[in-house]
């Protein structure tokens, strides 16, 4: 027999059945209709169900409590899209009856173009879809709509650095929004559902590489009202967040499912081990250490302090040292600094010859100008600062402490001790 007339008598044999047995998708056999057939977002949230029937005589529908693949799903556009699952309420997945409850916020959106893509999605359990458009029986007869978001006037985060050694951490932000339509969607208003989110600009993709993510913890209004109101909004930041200052956005919801991150949306946390100095003070001398160039630094720039805590995890910031001043004042004379990258260390010096020498002589320091300025001699509410050198770390340390300087000395061969280097406020 010729092979082509061969395989036109199998296929009109068994065609049929090869091309849709288990590619049959769902059939409607009663409906959709909606129950109120019409409903006025004006008067407030309306509840509204969609019924229908339908069958499957090879695999049957698939809804989500029967455990299958493809769950059956209605798609709903309002001011966002949301997905609800299809309910059958009796009958068998292969001959049933089935509701989708539908939740429209009040001020829903009255142009119907909105309800356009409106559709039941209807699996059956080998993955065949039915689709069937609902939105010709979502009549909505309300007047009003709101399709703007909320807007964030102002945002205050009273906590703008967190440290974050051993465990997560709750930051919390005051915010004033208003909303002069529906209102601002809060906890507790219990006529719409709160979904505020928080996210952060990455762009170097550090967060997401180790999959971690801020979230919500709470969005409270504590003063005002729903159209005008002040909000607390608390904030998580897992305890494996790295050091770096983070740009966050908030998102917030209206009571008619309008999201909105405006202007107002964005503000700054910085992540540390150490909480961060206090940059409006400006006469504290801070310490740090490195166990890595066996070195200690010594800056009453608050700014350089912060960036080191954040940026340079090789000095560990060992707090306030000493006072002295950012400024020339009387009595008071200047202390120089160097920096040696052949040494990788700092050194301070109040002498100007021995300035002079270094500059002149030894091209391994590099003069900074000017560190702080501080005493030449004793007073009542003046104390030493001691000085050490080693040769072994190729270092210099400087401390106000006695019990440090008579440590060093008994115990430390490492450390020679010079002296007196000045004086700084007690």
């Amino acid at each position: 027999m010729n092979k082509y007339i061969f395989f036109a008598v199998v296929f009109g044999l068994f065609g049929p059945a090869l091309a849709f047995a288990g590619t049959q998708a769902p059939q409607i056999t009663a409906g959709p209709t909606a129950t109120p057939p019409s409903f006025n977002t004006d008067n407030g949230v309306q509840d509204v169900v969609v019924q229908f029937s339908a069958t499957d005589d090879d695999s049957g529908i698939c809804v989500r409590t029967d455990g299958c693949n493809y769950p059956s799903i209605a798609r709903v556009e309002d001011a966002s899209v949301i997905e609800v699952d299809i309910v059958r309420v009796s009958g068998t997945d292969t001959d049933g009856m089935y509701e989708v409850p539908l939740t429209f916020a009040q001020y829903a959106d009255i142009n119907q173009s909105s309800y356009a893509d409106n559709d039941l999605m209807i699996f059956d359990k080998n993955g065949n879809e039915q689709r069937v458009a609902i939105s010709s029986i979502l009549v909505n007869t309300g007047t009003m709509s709101d399709t703007i978001g909320p807007v964030i006037e102002s945002i205050n985060s009273t906590t703008p650095s967190v440290v974050t050694p051993d465990s997560s951490r709750s930051v919390d932000v005051r915010l004033r929004v208003t909303d002069a339509t529906s209102g601002v969607c809060a906890q507790g208003d219990g006529d719409c559902e709160v979904i505020a989110n928080i996210w952060y600009s990455d762009p170097d993709d550090v967060l997401e590489d180790l999959n971690i993510q801020f979230f919500v913890g709470s969005f409270v209004r504590i003063s005002g009202n729903e159209n005008d109101g002040e909000y607390s909004l608390t904030y998580h930041v897992p305890s494996a967040t790295p050091h770096g200052t983070y740009q966050l956005f908030i998102e917030l919801p209206d009571k008619a499912g309008n999201y909105s991150q405006t202007q107002g949306g964005a503000f700054t946390l910085t992540v540390s081990d150490h909480a961060l100095v206090d940059t409006t003070v400006d006469n504290v001398i801070h310490r740090f250490y490195s166990t890595h160039f066996q070195s200690h630094f010594y800056t009453i720039s608050a700014a350089e302090a912060n960036h080191l805590i954040l940026n340079d995890a090789h000095w560990q910031y060992e707090g306030p040292a000493y006072e002295a001043s950012p400024a020339s004042m009387q009595d008071m004379d200047a202390v120089y600094r160097f920096y040696s990258p052949v040494y990788q260390s700092h050194f301070y010096t109040m002498s100007e010859s021995e300035r002079d020498g270094l500059i002149a002589n030894d091209p391994n320091w590099q003069y900074e100008g000017v560190a702080y300025y501080t005493y030449t001699s004793s007073a009542s509410d003046r104390e030493a600062l001691y000085r050490f050198y080693s040769a072994n770390y190729q270092s210099h340390f400087y401390t106000t402490s006695e019990s440090e300087r008579d440590g060093l000395i008994a115990n430390d061969p490492n450390w020679q001790y010079e002296g007196i280097a000045w004086y700084v406020q007690r």
